[in-house]
């Protein structure tokens, strides 16, 4: 009988994807991350994602949403083409098909630290969004978002 266990990917330790395009991203925008993230080649299976941001004053709904864009098959549009600078997005306009997940926000005004864990991956190119959900714009730096992939293994 075999055992499975997780092994470190491609990016084995946290690698930044985003930063500075974060500073100042208005409530209720979304921004395409500028770093595509290739797994065309290693083929890794799964992602785990950190997010930090800088303190503010975050009020409800208290999250950050994050959505993988793919890289279509003209090798220049990601997802669904938008965001390709801030914009606003809304419940009824966001791109369900490509979300993965929320980082949840503590109403206070903190920093922040979340996390999405076990996030599948697709072969091929992608691009993080972000969706500003945290009720107040982003600090004016020290934002990042970082991730790190893994797979499974029989032992």
């Amino acid at each position: 009988m075999s055992t499975e266990k997780y092994i470190a990917g491609a990016v084995a330790s946290y690698t930044t994807v985003m930063s500075t395009e974060l500073n100042s991203l208005a409530s209720g925008n979304a921004l395409l991350g500028s770093t595509q993230l290739d797994n065309s080649s290693a083929g890794d299976m799964f992602a785990d994602f950190s997010l930090k941001l800088a303190s503010a004053a975050f009020v409800a709904p208290n999250f950050v949403a994050l959505f993988l864009y793919p890289l279509h098959d003209d090798a220049s549009t990601y997802g669904d083409g938008r965001f390709t600078s801030a914009a606003a997005m809304t419940a009824a306009t966001a791109p369900t098909p490509y979300w993965v997940g929320n980082f949840a926000l503590v109403a206070a005004t903190q920093a922040q630290y979340a996390e999405i864990i076990g996030v599948p991956l697709i072969f091929g190119a992608m691009k993080p969004v972000l969706w500003n959900q945290g009720g107040v714009n982003f600090g004016a730096s020290l934002n990042t978002l970082k991730w790190k992939t893994y797979n499974r293994q029989n032992a």
